[in-house]
């Protein structure tokens, strides 16, 4: 399975990186900004991305709370039958895409992110 995984936190990309490893997907494509994802998305073909709600538009620029929204409605347009899993620390819902994940290091996660990647290898 070829994964885009669009988030700006180096550890939260890690623990991420971390539970497709232990599921044997190993080839993961890491973009940190929502330029870099659009690159990467009109590149090539992915099975899944997984994407954060609030990174940079550019590299090195400040978090954009509309980042993930952007990054979803362009995957759309680009690959209308790939599912999106958002992995993000606000607790909320988001219509269109496979499924969210509260993330908090402190809570357990990892389940949720497994089962909805589960479905995607089926």
């Amino acid at each position: 399975m070829k994964v885009l995984h669009v988030e700006d936190n180096v550890y939260k990309h890690m623990n991420v990186l971390k539970q497709l490893k232990d599921m044997r997907i190993s080839d993961v494509t890491w973009a940190q900004s929502f330029e870099e994802g659009k690159a990467k998305l009109e590149e090539g073909h992915y099975d899944l991305m997984i994407t954060d709600m609030s990174f940079p538009i550019r590299f090195g620029e400040v978090e954009n709370d509309d980042a993930g929204d952007m990054m979803i409605d362009l995957a759309h347009r680009i690959h209308p039958d790939m599912p999106i899993i958002l992995v993000t620390s606000f607790r909320m819902k988001k219509d269109g895409i496979l499924g969210v994940v509260h993330y908090d290091p402190d809570e357990l996660w990892e389940n949720d992110l497994r089962d909805l990647v589960r479905m995607v290898e089926r």
